[in-house]
């Protein structure tokens, strides 16, 4: 019987990456549906949100899916929401009915992802999605959320911090272990094609992805006053400085 993931995060905090290393943990056959509505059944976005990581030959996989059914093994189904408030998506996946929804699966986990907010930031000016005020308030609101919950997190939720999973194998391997996945090294080369990949080196860098200076973008958007803005932020400080340290002070944020 498959398991069922659920993975949170922000835009631009790695959440691919994440979801391509999670899918290898869980086995060979897995089912990535992308950026869908807290609540809502994904199988019924098809033409929303497209996002499928499946063998091609299986065309009507989301028909199949809509009933729980699927035309192949299926180790993992993974399901990942963005730029959501931890509370209200965690409330709503409460009132869904997975099982009708999804079919029945061996285990469910929720996992949240997040990255240092000096290159989150960075990476969200980057692609363009901070452009204004308003964008760099929504994307504090978001961080400040998120960090609350990965310093206090409901029951049943897995924080994970791309800044760590990213540099330390020993912490990946916990990972594995809180979520009941096998303890194993998965290649962390591979780019995610999702959103063209990453905000500075798109997808130049697929295959050697473990080797991108993914901890130091914040220093190639120093001078953008949004960045400026952000990164001043008294609660934004304190959380990121609290989770991962200051890149400002030391080259290195992850912990």
């Amino acid at each position: 019987m498959p398991r069922l993931d659920r993975v949170l995060g922000m835009r631009r905090a790695g959440n691919h990456a994440m979801i391509d290393w999670l899918a290898a943990s869980a086995g060979r056959h897995t089912l990535h549906i992308n950026d869908v509505e807290p609540g809502r059944n994904a199988f019924r976005y098809r033409d929303v949100y497209p996002h499928v990581s499946a063998p091609p030959e299986h065309a009507e996989i989301m028909q199949f899916g809509r009933h729980g059914i699927f035309p192949f093994e299926l180790d993992a189904l993974l399901v990942s929401f963005e730029d959501r408030l931890v509370k209200p998506t965690l409330d709503a996946v409460a009132r869904e009915r997975s099982e009708r929804h999804y079919g029945r699966f061996s285990t469910a986990t929720f996992f949240l992802v997040l990255r240092d907010p000096y290159n989150l930031f960075a990476s969200r000016i980057k692609k363009g999605l901070i452009r204004t005020p308003e964008d760099a308030w929504l994307s504090r609101r978001l961080f400040v959320d998120h960090a609350k919950a990965f310093l206090n997190p409901p029951p049943g939720l897995i924080p994970i911090s791309y800044n760590r999973w990213f540099s330390d194998s020993d912490y990946r391997n916990d990972i594995q272990k809180r979520a009941g996945l096998t303890v194993r090294e998965v290649s962390r080369d591979r780019v995610s094609q999702y959103g063209q990949g990453s905000s500075f080196d798109g997808l130049a860098m697929d295959g050697r992805g473990s080797q991108m200076a993914v901890e130091a973008r914040w220093q190639l958007v120093s001078d953008n006053p949004l960045f400026q803005q952000l990164t001043s932020d008294e609660e934004v400080r304190h959380y990121g400085g609290r989770i991962f340290g200051d890149p400002m002070v030391s080259p290195v944020p992850g912990r």
